[in-house]
């Protein structure tokens, strides 16, 4: 459809932009009929480029609010250095006494399974002194099933067991056959 400028004054509003859509034309008529009509749009106080500039202001309000949005975020979540930090009145059960820094491999190991909080913990070594082969963990892992943490320490020379089950009312008495075994329960 080619208007004229004597039909576009007598054209509605609605069928201009109808004509823009691009359903019913090419981009190319489109193009041509805001080239060819933009005149007579501003003369009715509507602005094609006004067209184009409200959707960008509306995409830069968005990415606006956007960015808001994130500073906020990130402003609630940033910590407080001003803050001054209260002592607790009451230490609980379950909060660990802050001990000093072990020195030995045996001592960090103790430390790991006695933050572990559990009620018993052994150590086990051979009596002869070397170091633990496979057949050894395998004894103590099928004799104590109980044991739920085993670390090996001192170059496999000895194994600490953590447990929250009394091993004395278990296989204590076989294990002590084989292996020097030592109480390093808090009791």
């Amino acid at each position: 459809m080619r208007l004229t400028h004597e039909g576009f004054n007598q054209l509605n509003v609605k069928e201009f932009v109808g004509l823009l859509e691009p359903n019913n034309s090419t981009g190319a008529q489109v193009r041509g009929n805001i080239m060819r009509y933009g005149s007579h749009l501003r003369s009715l106080g509507l602005a094609v480029s006004g067209l184009k500039m409200s959707t960008m202001k509306f995409t830069n309000r968005i990415c606006a609010l956007a960015l808001v949005g994130l500073i906020l975020l990130f402003a609630g979540c940033k910590r407080n250095g001003n803050n001054v930090a209260t002592p607790p009145t009451e230490s609980s059960p379950s909060q660990s006494k802050s001990e000093p820094t072990p020195r030995s491999a045996f001592e960090r190991d103790m430390q790991y399974v006695r933050n572990s909080q559990f009620t018993y913990v052994w150590v086990f070594s051979r009596k002869d002194g070397k170091p633990l082969d496979k057949d050894d963990a395998a004894y103590l892992r099928t004799t104590a099933p109980q044991v739920v943490d085993w670390v090996t320490t001192d170059e496999g020379k000895k194994v600490i067991g953590g447990t929250n089950f009394d091993l004395e009312q278990g296989n204590l008495s076989l294990l002590k056959k084989r292996f020097v075994v030592e109480d390093y329960s808090r009791k």
